[in-house]
């Protein structure tokens, strides 16, 4: 669904935290799934004697092919590629993700508590651009205070004709 400016309008029950992210890790991990293991870092694995393929094991100085990352250092890799991938310096990068989790947090929260009155909400092309949230009919006081409560600004797209509920019915009706 597109916004006007177009802008996307995200659907906190389509989206998890952070798709972005998640559609540039799964081309990542598409895109080295083709090239042998070798190229990784891993070792290439051989064909035993049975016709069973076998790998032979890494030592824990080989690098990080044998561990996790953590959580914070998967973030800051995430964000790096997210950073190339978009020509945007690491700090660009680093408010879009902190303004995209802000905008997923009151879209799931509003979505949840007034079905009747949530639309979708959009993330702005720029990493510096203000989030939308889209209301049906006008935006009350207990609904701009879950908004103020951002942590960054949100600006709130009231007077939209259809909920997101009522779009997804018409949606099934339709199909």
């Amino acid at each position: 669904m597109r916004a006007s400016g177009g802008a996307r309008v995200r659907s906190p029950t389509r989206f998890g935290r952070f798709p972005l992210f998640r559609l540039i890790l799964a081309i990542v991990v598409l895109a080295g799934s083709s090239a042998p293991a070798s190229v990784h870092g891993a070792p290439s694995p051989s064909l035993a004697a049975d016709g069973a393929r076998s790998v032979p094991p890494q030592s824990s100085d080989e690098g990080p092919a044998g561990r996790y990352q953590a959580p914070d250092e998967a973030l800051a890799a995430d964000l790096a590629l997210i950073a190339q991938a978009r020509g945007w310096t690491a700090a660009e990068a680093a408010a879009y993700a902190r303004a995209e989790e802000a905008i997923d947090r009151v879209a799931v929260q509003l979505a949840a508590e007034r079905p009747d009155a949530f639309v979708g909400s959009a993330l702005a092309p720029d990493p510096g651009g203000t989030p939308r949230l889209f209301i049906k009919g006008s935006a009350d006081p207990e609904l701009l205070a879950v908004v103020r409560s951002a942590a960054i600004p949100i600006e709130v797209v009231d007077g939209q004709p259809s909920s997101f509920v009522a779009l997804e019915g018409k949606t099934a009706a339709i199909h």
